[in-house]
This record gives structure tokens, C-alpha cells and sequence, in this order.
């Protein structure tokens, strides 16, 4: 499993433009063959910071996921509207344990 894991900062200006992009971005990537798990939310404490949080079964999904049409859509946008900080990480995961919950 890849799982990808990070935050965006963006200005305050640009965070009901951001919003209205998430809201065709997701769920179209959740749709995709491969993602277990995607999500994108505004930190609570602070509405300028974004959660990126996403599980795909295998590095492929992954790689078929960063060339789709709707990831260069979003990528555009992202870069017209300059994030003041962009950090994302990947991360292979061979095992998977349920800490809470079901």
C-alpha cells in the first residue's frame, strides 16, 4: 500500500477558491480504481492549512492516479494560485494494524 500524507498552505483569499475546487477534485479521485482512502480538509484551527491524507492499493494506482486528465486539471490550478507551502510525502506500508474502531 502508498499512502500519501502532507498539508498545503494557501492564502486566506484563496481558501473558498480552494474549497470549490476540492469539491469536484475528490470525489473524483476517490472513484478511482485503486484508492482505498482520500481526503483533503481544512485544519480546524486554521482554514489557510490543508490535511492531504490518501491510500492507494499499490504504487501503480498511485502512478496511473498522478497521470490522470483530473490531476493535471488540479495541478494547473494549484500553481495559478501559488500555495505558500507545499508538503507531501509517500510512504510504502507493508502492514496495516487496527488501532481503534472497526
Amino acid at each position: 500500500m502508498l499512502i500519501v500524507q502532507g498539508t498545503v498552505r494557501v492564502r486566506a483569499e484563496d481558501v473558498e477558491r480552494v474549497r470549490a475546487a476540492v469539491s469536484w477534485y475528490a470525489p473524483t479521485t476517490r472513484a478511482e480504481e485503486g484508492c482505498i482512502h482520500y481526503a483533503l480538509a481544512h485544519d480546524m484551527l486554521d482554514p489557510t492549512l490543508l490535511h492531504v491524507i490518501e491510500r492507494w492499493v499499490d504504487e501503480a494506482a498511485f502512478d496511473a492516479h498522478v497521470a490522470s486528465a483530473h490531476v493535471k486539471r488540479v495541478n494547473e490550478f494549484m500553481s495559478k494560485i501559488g500555495p505558500l507551502e507545499l508538503n507531501l510525502r509517500s510512504y510504502i506500508a507493508h502492514d496495516e494494524n487496527l488501532m481503534a474502531g472497526g
